[in-house]
């Protein structure tokens, strides 16, 4: 049984949410992930409130559009006991995600994520990425009139700049940041990191098991067997032959001291992110409930000045072969720092 989870303040503005939460993006299509059958999420998400999980994160580009519908199917009559942040912007369109965040789309996303979640106000509204097309100050007036008319209650950012950050929030404060931190993407320690801390933002943890490689589970075998289509296998260079090759070194080290812990490698990697202060929320996702319960134990294991150096030293960042996403200058899914 995975220990209790505790509850405290996300960000600066008010909201209270577990300290772990759920990223949902595995239980639909995306990326080649496949997801699972509706009855099957719906029981697992209601199983992590059993558990006392509270923060669950979606996007209305999984699925798309499902995973928002499975989670409001699964919240009914819940919903005060849950924090759902959902992301919008980026979308399907002509064969690829086209980022829009115009004050139109802007109203349009929210409008239909309501009614896809079925709430009268959004907790937590992430917009992810940047428009070139649009100042996000311009896409935050509209976000801004959207809370005053109590449609969403918080607002979040993902993948964006320190710069864009400080646009935002002197328009209307931003109470999480979403990015990718984990042992093996540490990018977000150098610049985003203190600009959250500086404002007052909390900071939601994705991918804080390395997409899957920090669970010691992860092979060679393991990558050539996942779908042609499984993001990982066709493009993420952390999980192409030489990169993997020398990340699974890095694994294997990481195992060795979960293994001396008496815990998982993916909890230890867990741990290591809630020892990064209370202001820090990792979100891992899982579609399978053992895996839940797994990783919810992560928040009761507690690590030592000398046990977190040392796994930092086990996994030096120049070590990591590859980049987050195969290109980290362009794009809609990752903000460009230059």
């Amino acid at each position: 049984m995975a220990p209790a989870v505790p509850v405290r303040p996300l960000g600066s503005q008010g909201l209270m949410a577990s300290a772990q939460g759920l990223g949902c993006m595995s239980l639909t299509p995306f990326g080649g992930t496949g997801g699972v059958p509706e009855e099957e999420a719906v029981s697992l998400l209601r199983r992590a409130v059993e558990l006392g999980v509270t923060l669950f994160n979606s996007s209305d580009l999984y699925g798309p559009y499902t995973n928002e519908l499975y989670l409001g199917k699964a919240f009914e009559g819940m919903h005060d006991k849950v924090v759902v942040a959902t992301k919008w912007g980026p979308m399907w369109g002509e064969g690829s995600i086209k980022m829009d965040a115009s004050p139109a789309n802007c109203r349009k996303c929210c409008e239909d994520q309501l009614q896809r979640l079925r709430v009268k106000a959004i907790d937590l509204w992430v917009m992810r990425g940047r428009d070139p097309k649009v100042p996000i100050e311009e896409t935050m007036k509209t976000v801004k009139a959207l809370v005053e008319e109590r449609k969403v209650k918080y607002v979040g950012l993902s993948e964006v700049s320190p710069t864009d950050i400080r646009k935002a929030h002197a328009v209307h404060p931003i109470t999480a940041i979403e990015m990718e931190w984990s042992l093996f993407s540490r990018d977000a320690e150098q610049d985003i990191v203190p600009v959250c801390r500086e404002l007052g933002i909390g900071f939601l943890a994705y991918s804080p098991i390395g997409r899957g490689l920090l669970t010691g589970q992860v092979s060679a075998e393991t990558v050539a067997s996942l779908p042609d289509d499984d993001f990982r296998k066709r493009g993420q260079p952390r999980f192409q032959k030489e990169n993997l090759e020398k990340n699974l070194v890095l694994v294997e080290r990481v195992k060795a001291l979960a293994a001396k812990k008496g815990c998982t490698p993916g909890q230890l990697a867990l741990a290591w992110l809630h020892h990064q202060g209370d202001d820090v929320f990792p979100i891992p996702g899982t579609k399978r409930v053992k895996y839940l319960e797994e990783n919810l134990a992560a928040v009761a294991v507690k690590l030592s000045g000398e046990e977190m150096a040392e796994l930092e030293a086990a996994v030096p960042i120049h070590e990591v072969a590859g980049d987050r996403y195969p290109d980290m200058k362009h794009g809609s899914y990752h903000y460009d720092k230059h």
